[in-house]
């Protein structure tokens, strides 16, 4: 593990390896729900199978979108060599 030494530490410490003693006061562990109808219907869907066909649906019409609006930037960089402005 790397660890950042405090600022006021001497300059004779920098670059030397060292040994820390610390304690360790908490471990934290997330714990995420699982996936299923009661997940979907807090997103407003009928149940997960409708979630996950929204939710693709919506990354289709993201990247349909970027791709749009790249195509459209004269200064993206491969519109810029394809044509001469």
């Amino acid at each position: 593990m790397w660890i950042s030494p405090p600022i006021s530490w001497t300059k004779q410490l920098a670059g030397r390896k060292g040994v820390f003693e610390v304690e360790v006061v908490e471990v934290k562990e997330k714990i995420l729900p699982p996936i299923d109808d009661a997940f979907a219907k807090k997103y407003d869907a009928e149940n997960l199978a409708k979630l996950r066909e929204g939710v693709h649906r919506d990354l289709e019409n993201e990247l349909k979108h970027s791709q749009a609006k790249a195509v459209r930037r004269p200064d993206h960089p491969r519109a810029a060599h394809r044509h001469e402005f």
